[in-house]
């Protein structure tokens, strides 16, 4: 269902909480959007845990979600199943 690229082939709940991270990773944290996928590891993307620590902090201040302090998460996935099991997300009607 996701790509690195964004190839959806039917936008999910797991296809919106990927894109939030993505937002945050490349708006706060100056990712390249390309270079994420849902099966990366966090500690290959991450150089430290204030990386970390400001995700958690744009996903709050801009979505509202709330990460654990601590990172408890293996890969992009792990997040992504976590916001799908612990808040309802609202997708956009044009989505």
């Amino acid at each position: 269902v996701y790509t690195k690229q964004g190839g959806f082939s039917m936008f999910t709940q797991e296809d919106y909480a990927f894109e939030m991270i993505v937002s945050v990773l490349v708006d706060d944290l100056d990712f390249d959007e390309d270079e994420i996928g849902v099966e990366d590891a966090l500690k290959d993307l991450f150089s430290d845990d204030l990386d970390y620590a400001q995700l958690c902090i744009g996903l709050e201040s801009t979505y509202g979600i709330e990460l654990p302090e601590e990172c408890e998460f293996n890969t992009v996935r792990d997040m992504v199943e976590y916001i799908c099991q612990n808040y309802v997300i609202e997708m956009d009607e044009d989505e």
